[in-house]
Formats: structure tokens, sequence, C-alpha cells
């Protein structure tokens, strides 16, 4: 087998396309990179979950600067109607 390396994800790969069951070596090394991949992904795509109130709070407070960017990660749909909902709430 050659024109391929062994012990490289891209080797396990090229097993598969073989039909073969991956060697330890390119086993190990897509095993690798798929736990790399995975802490990567859990770290971009981290987040926290907080009480609606807490973020209205947050939002009504905050700079126009950190508004404008919270109106961007949260569709300004969704931030009327939790500021509506707090609105109500105070006004009850």
């Amino acid at each position: 087998m050659t024109g391929w390396k062994h012990g490289t994800p891209s080797g396990a790969q090229m097993h598969y396309r073989m039909g073969e069951k991956p060697c330890e070596a390119c086993r190990a090394a897509k095993n690798e990179y798929n736990r790399k991949k995975n802490h990567l992904r859990r770290l971009v795509h981290r987040c926290i979950s907080i009480p609606e109130g807490v973020l209205v709070e947050l939002y009504l407070n905050a700079t126009p600067e950190a508004q404008e960017h919270l109106e961007a990660v949260i569709d300004l749909p969704t931030l009327d109607r939790m500021v509506a909902a707090h609105d109500e709430k105070e006004s009850a």
C-alpha cells in the first residue's frame, strides 16, 4: 500500500475506502483527531443557561453597544417578547 501514509486520519479514511479495518496507527490517529475536533467544537459552542428575567435586566441596563451585540445573537422578536413579558410583570 503506497501513496498514502499510515498513522494519520487520512490513512484511516483510505483503509475504509479500500474496505479494510484501519490499522492500529491509523485508528489511533483518527481517534486523536476526533477528540481534538470535538473538544474545539465544545469550546466554540459553549453556552450557559440564565433565567429569562435576568437576561432582560442585563439587556435593559446594558450600553447601546452591548444591546446591539445581544440583538445580533438573539433575534429581535424574541428579545421584544421577553422585554414585553418583563414590563408586564413589573407593572402588575
